[in-house]
């Protein structure tokens, strides 16, 4: 059995769906922990799985230790740490919502003695049966209001794991079952929401808190709370950073009322709406006591450590004894809902039929006209950018105040290059160019000929051209020079003939004060990248050398070797690597 059990757990850490219970209502719409008062609506369902991983000793112990039969033990460096649930839940009225959830915990902590204690287990939690009401208020108001309850039934395994899953679990001597309760728990609390995206405004704060009551002897009531504020910029995704937590309301024997000795996270994250009814989530758990112990200073860890040392009984009678971590330093989260149903709640009962009475002065007669109000009214529809055209047919949601629109709220571009007229320098750029920021055709040498007519794109600043803007004086071409330097084979010394291209270069470089190169060294893919890459700048570096005797200022000048990272032919020919060894002379800007 025990091997069936690690053959699951190494299932779960492979897939990653190691889950986490949210709160005291799985399943939420926003955020990955925070609660809302939002409900499903009358025969809607959710379903969704979601949850932490962490692999760090800390995550179990504040000293990554234990002590068993009377001798001290480590826990593994990459020791893993897994808590999560699936749940569903149901619309069974508006303004009410059941549900229930099952946990499901995966420890990998030490090997053997802490093995055969069932420290290494995959292992369910307690059920918790769920319900939440909202105040039926109007659906349409920015601000909500919810009762939270919950019923914790002990499912959970009570001889197997390690760290203890949520506060109330721990007993007034240290004694824990990690997993469960290992008796009834009953929790009640409010949640209240501010939706301001009702008022255009992309912003959702959400709030809960509530406590939970064990019914076992020595385990303290709970105070379980959360808050999360979240960014929509746009409809398909929202930004969240949420902090929640859970603290003892009573002192038990060894455990006093102490929010640090308690689990305390900060959460940022992004859920994505990937379909009206498909929710995923991603974040990172970051406990707050992370931030008491920055260097993770042993020492200092331990301190924590008096007086919260907790005891473990595993399935063959070995006790275990560990310092109290109540959650992991950091662990990844993830959570994914899928929601069945319709609409998410139902507008307020309408009268069915209504007399109009119309009074005709010329006929002098009274016609009655039955209206019926039960039609569904279109939604009234906003216009978040205030550019005259509504969000409904808005391409361009987000213009700036003052942008001039078309008709489907998008600035107009005339020449399409994907650059809006009023940023647009170069509003005629002819059809299929690609083009800059400013919607102007690059001219990476400034030489007044766009790059895309340009045969000779690296002539330098001042030389006379043509009009393929290719210098008239060949020995100005620096595409023509870079020709005729040449190395040694497997070497950076130069070729004799080498000599008299780069006096030619010197000659241009003193001709036009103004301009600055950079060398550029290449080779095939002949012998190691370490090799390449170190001959490459070592023949740079002596074109730059040579420059600099024959006067050019060094600071005009600079070497850099690429190896084989930037081949202009295939290296699988004795031709192709020819080409590939090669130097370059690129102009750089003075700025």
């Amino acid at each position: 059995m025990r091997l069936i059990n690690k053959l699951l757990g190494f299932a779960l850490l492979a897939s990653s769906l190691s889950f986490a219970h949210s709160g005291i209502v799985a399943g939420g719409s926003d955020g990955l922990h925070q609660i809302n008062a939002k409900t499903l609506g009358q025969w809607n369902t959710v379903v969704g799985t979601g949850g932490t991983i962490a692999a760090d000793a800390w995550a179990f112990t504040r000293g990554g230790g234990y002590e068993m039969d009377g001798k001290r033990h480590a826990f593994l460096d990459w020791a893993a740490t897994m808590s999560g649930d699936f749940f569903i839940g149901f619309g069974l009225l508006d303004f009410l919502d059941l549900g229930v959830s099952m946990p499901l915990y995966y420890d990998h902590a030490p090997d053997s003695p802490g093995g055969s204690s069932n420290m290494w287990t995959i292992g369910r939690g307690d059920l918790d049966i769920f319900a939440k009401v909202r105040a039926p208020f109007d659906t349409n108001r920015v601000w909500s209001v919810a009762l939270l309850l919950d019923a914790y039934a002990p499912t959970g395994e009570t001889q197997a794991g390690v760290r203890p899953r949520h506060a109330w679990y721990l007993n007034g001597e240290g004694y824990t079952h990690p997993l469960s309760a290992y008796s009834w728990a009953f929790g009640g609390g409010l949640a209240l929401s501010l939706d301001f995206t009702k008022k255009n405004i992309p912003v959702r704060w959400n709030g809960s808190a509530g406590v939970v009551v064990p019914t076992g002897d020595g385990e303290a009531i709970t105070l379980v709370y959360s808050t999360g504020l979240n960014f929509v910029p746009v409809n398909f995704v929202d930004l969240f950073i949420e902090y929640s937590g859970e603290m003892r309301l009573q002192e038990k024997g060894e455990y006093y009322v102490d929010p640090f000795y308690d689990p305390m996270l900060v959460t940022p994250g992004m859920r994505f709406h990937i379909t009206r009814n498909v929710d995923f989530a991603i974040g990172m758990d970051i406990a707050v006591r992370t931030f008491k112990n920055l260097g993770f200073d042993y020492e200092e860890e331990m301190k924590g450590c008096n007086g919260k040392t907790i005891h473990f009984s595993g399935e063959r009678g070995h006790e275990g004894s560990f310092c109290y971590a109540p959650t992991p330093l950091w662990a990844g989260a993830a959570l994914l809902t899928i929601r069945f149903g319709g609409e998410d709640e139902k507008e307020e009962p309408r009268q069915r039929d209504t007399i109009v009475i119309k009074h005709e002065p010329q006929r002098d007669t009274i016609v009655i006209i039955m209206k019926d109000t039960t039609k569904k009214e279109e939604p009234k529809v906003g216009d978040f950018d205030n550019d005259g055209v509504l969000d409904n047919v808005d391409k361009c949601p987000n213009t700036k105040p003052g942008i001039e629109v078309g008709e489907d709220g998008c600035p107009p571009d005339h020449d399409k290059d994907g650059v809006p007229d009023y940023k647009d320098k170069c509003p005629n750029t002819e059809a299929g160019a690609e083009v800059d920021s400013n919607g102007c055709i690059p001219d990476f040498d400034k030489d007044g000929v766009p790059d895309n007519k340009d045969k000779c794109p690296n002539t330098l600043p001042g030389v006379v051209i043509d009009s393929n803007g290719c210098p008239l004086n060949k020995k100005e071409d620096l595409d023509e020079l870079k020709k005729g330097i040449r190395f040694q084979t497997n070497s950076a010394k130069l070729t004799q003939r080498s000599f008299g291209t780069l006096n030619d270069v010197a000659r241009l470089m003193k001709k036009f004060p103004a301009a600055s190169l950079e060398v550029q060294g290449h080779t095939d893919n002949t012998g190691t990248d370490d090799y390449n890459m170190d001959l490459s700048q070592r023949r740079a570096q002596t074109v730059v050398d040579y420059l600099v005797k024959k006067g050019v200022d060094e600071s005009r000048l600079r070497a850099v070797g690429y190896g084989n990272t930037m081949p202009i032919a295939s290296n699988n020919s004795k031709e192709g690597r020819q080409l590939n060894r090669r130097v370059e002379m690129v102009p750089t800007s003075n700025e």
